[in-house]
């Protein structure tokens, strides 16, 4: 075998340089190296820094191998921006909403994880500078990104009004819409929604909310878009039902007309004394007039 002295003095003509920058999948990061190779032999070699323009391929190829944003682990409010900008628009194609889908004046971008790979090249690399691993790309700034992806801020407002990421309950509570079923899908335990007799709608009106109702241990009771009719119907066989197992909460006999509410009966019942209490205690003529409740009608 010959030794490197006797390669560098008889064989220096065939040695090459060569400089390597690729995507290493176990370390999740941009590796550089200089080499200095005898064919498939490598000689030497030491580990060096890339600039962006070498480490932007390997990032690109990085980005793909992690599934697209998906992989990354966005925080779930982005996650969720993302998810209802891609419902959004799949109405605008189903030609659901009419060919601007009420949104702005254009078709909305397609931001699925498929067509962002696909488009990597042309969008990603402006915002990779000094990023050098999946870490760091982690820690872009994928809010102001994907605002922009969408069309920008305003697109982003309008997607807001449209296709909300919760929706505020008559008690107050604000729930998640899990636009990833179909249709759009809002968790809330059943006595919340004592009293509506509509769910609450999506993109201008257009797409009821299904509302999964719970047990007050939060276990699914029904899955519903027409809560009056499940009100006049099969809320009775619930009743009986959960009225059994859940004494302690409230169970009106028709729901329609019912106050919703967070509380327990306690808790109702210790909210009405001290709302009756604070009313009464102003004057001689004071809150005799107010109802057991303390609370006023809805109005619907």
């Amino acid at each position: 075998a010959l030794s490197a002295a006797a390669v560098e003095r008889y064989l220096a003509p065939l040695v090459a340089e060569r400089r390597i920058v690729v995507w290493a999948s176990g370390s999740k990061k941009v590796v550089a190296r200089e080499q200095r190779r005898l064919g498939a032999l490598v000689l030497e070699e030491r580990s060096v820094g890339a600039s962006d323009d070498e480490a932007a391929p390997a990032l690109l190829r990085g980005f793909r191998e992690a599934g697209g944003l998906s992989g990354l682990g966005l925080p779930p409010d982005l996650a969720s921006l993302r998810e209802r900008v891609c419902w959004l628009r799949a109405r605008q194609v189903a030609g659901s909403t009419g060919s601007t889908g009420n949104t702005g004046s254009a078709l909305l971008p397609d931001l699925s994880d498929r067509a962002l790979m696909a488009t990597a090249g042309a969008w990603l690399p402006q915002y990779l500078a000094g990023v050098r691993s999946k870490q760091e790309m982690q820690r872009l700034d994928w809010r102001s990104i994907l605002a922009t992806l969408a069309g920008g801020w305003d697109v982003v407002q309008s997607v807001e009004q449209r296709a909300p990421a919760k929706l505020e309950m008559p008690t107050g509570t604000r729930v998640l819409v899990d636009y990833s079923r179909d249709p759009p899908t809002a968790s809330v335990r059943i006595q919340e929604a004592f009293g509506l007799l509509e769910s609450p709608r999506l993109a201008g009106g257009a797409v009821p909310v299904q509302l999964e109702l719970l047990s007050p241990a939060g276990r699914p009771l029904q899955v519903t878009s027409d809560l009056a009719g499940f009100w006049a119907s099969s809320y009775s066989l619930v009743r009986k039902d959960m009225k059994g197992r859940y004494p302690k909460h409230y169970w009106p006999d028709d729901p329609s007309l019912a106050e919703p509410t967070k509380l327990t009966k306690k808790g109702m019942e210790r909210e009405a004394a001290a709302a009756a209490g604070s009313g009464g205690g102003g004057g001689s003529d004071g809150g005799a007039g107010q109802g057991s409740s303390g609370r006023k009608r809805r109005k619907r």
